[in-house]
């Protein structure tokens, strides 16, 4: 319900859309009421996210306690996020539980319970936070990097609307994709990442049908004319095909040492948050709370989106090229070799999610955007380990990755079904990376609805 609502929202508007700020607002509302189960009067949920936003920005500030400083306003939004949360935690403590799920916040006291220990009200601030900002700021990130790499690459949402309609969850076979390939185009696909640039002075023609999008292409001697031989170079723009991203810029995700006991909690946890994201009554219940729009749309089920190889293989593909979080801190926990280096013993080292997707040597051609290469027939992640890490790896892994998968696979469901999408400014955006990746300009875009006509 919360992704069918945005969308068609962003299908009503009449201007271009900010789709990562936009993105963040549905994300919040998920991690708020599916992981933590709190129920929140719009007001206080807008001043929430509002001050979460803030607590953010300042996240990566000198260490000078000062007014007016970065530093003192994270510390002031933190505080304000911890009233708030502690005074919803305690209600929904007090109140008997009527809903048909449990949430991750229960899962994760109940697991406290469950080794003799009952988690403080400031453990429970601090795990609130956290997955707060594991399900809202990193998940808006991939939703937003999904729709933009969606946005670049026709041929993906035509062979993934074919997926859907064998499995019964496409409606309309008939209506038209958010990017049309053009006509008589003699390049293959994976060209358009080779041409950084588009000429508005180039030769040749495309017939695109009425009424149909821009063409994206990067063909330097592709233009578009409409089924009256019109032709249209008005959306052609310079742009960087492949974003680039900063070469600083990794959060943290701890440097506490690794005990045998830390790994099990951690295992533990993990296992908590999978079954989670799998049991029955999520099935029932978040999928209806996060994607179901109206009775008349095709139902999806979790036992569906396992069903659904090329959907996951997109998901995938969108996490290689940029995944939200550029990396990672790990403590030595005890001296090793490599490449003729001694690590010490206690050093804090940095993995890079990014780097690593971009040099594993078991990755063809890592520039271009091709979701087939996590197919059965390549399966090139499974070459070595740790080659693909967007959820960071071993036990200090994202627990949260599960339910980021299931938003981003009902998001593209829900796209594809129900919105067409163009690019609103005149080139693709840059990408910012500190604390994680997004469009510097937020993602200007116009969406359409495909089931009811532009006012």
């Amino acid at each position: 319900m919360i992704v069918h609502t945005h969308i068609q929202n962003w299908c009503r508007e009449q201007g271009p859309i900010a789709v990562f700020p936009s993105s963040k607002a549905f994300t919040f509302r998920i991690a708020v009421r599916v992981l933590l189960g709190l129920d929140l009067e719009e007001k206080e949920l807008q001043y929430l996210a509002k001050t979460f936003e803030q607590l953010m920005d300042n996240l990566f500030s000198l260490p000078l306690d000062i007014p007016f400083s970065g530093l003192r306003k994270g510390i002031k939004a933190r505080d304000v996020i911890h009233r708030c949360i502690e005074k919803a935690i305690k209600e929904k403590l007090q109140k008997k539980k009527c809903e048909g799920y449990t949430d991750a916040l229960d899962f994760m006291i109940n697991g406290a319970k469950e080794h003799g220990r009952e988690l403080s009200m400031q453990e429970l601030k601090e795990l609130s936070v956290e997955l707060i900002f594991a399900a809202f700021f990193t998940t808006a990130s991939a939703s937003t990097s999904l729709i933009l790499l969606l946005l670049k690459e026709p041929r993906v949402i035509s062979r993934l609307k074919q997926e859907l309609v064998s499995f019964g969850l496409s409606q309309d076979q008939d209506h038209l994709q958010p990017a049309v390939t053009p006509m008589g185009c003699k390049k293959q696909p994976t060209d358009c990442h080779k041409e950084d640039q588009i000429s508005a002075n180039s030769g040749g023609t495309v017939t695109q049908p009425a009424g149909s999008q821009r063409h994206m292409c990067s063909h330097k001697d592709c233009t578009v004319s409409d089924a009256s031989g019109n032709t249209d170079r008005s959306h052609f723009s310079s742009h960087s095909v492949k974003p680039k991203l900063a070469e600083d810029g990794c959060t943290c995700n701890g440097t506490q040492k690794v005990t045998s006991k830390d790994q099990e909690q951690e295992s533990i946890s993990q296992k908590k948050m999978y079954k989670l994201c799998t049991n029955g009554h999520l099935n029932q219940s978040y999928l209806k709370n996060v994607t179901q729009g109206c009775s008349c749309q095709p139902q999806v089920t979790l036992d569906t989106l396992k069903q659904l190889p090329y959907l996951d293989c997109i998901i995938k593909e969108v996490l290689r090229i940029l995944p939200p979080v550029s990396g990672g801190y790990r403590t030595v926990l005890q001296t090793f070799e490599l490449d003729g280096y001694q690590i010490p013993k206690d050093w804090s080292v940095m993995y890079s999610i990014r780097d690593t997707h971009e040099t594993a040597a078991a990755f063809q051609n890592p520039e271009v955007f091709d979701p087939d290469r996590f197919g059965p027939e390549r399966a090139e992640e499974k070459v070595g380990r740790f080659n693909y890490i967007p959820f960071g790896g071993g036990v200090r892994s994202c627990i949260g990755k599960e339910l980021a998968q299931i938003i981003l696979k009902s998001l593209a469901i829900e796209l594809v079904n129900t919105a067409k999408w163009e690019l609103a400014s005149n080139a693709f955006p840059k990408m910012q990376t500190v604390p994680i990746v997004y469009p510097v300009d937020g993602l200007q875009l116009y969406f359409h609805s495909l089931k009811f006509p532009d006012a």
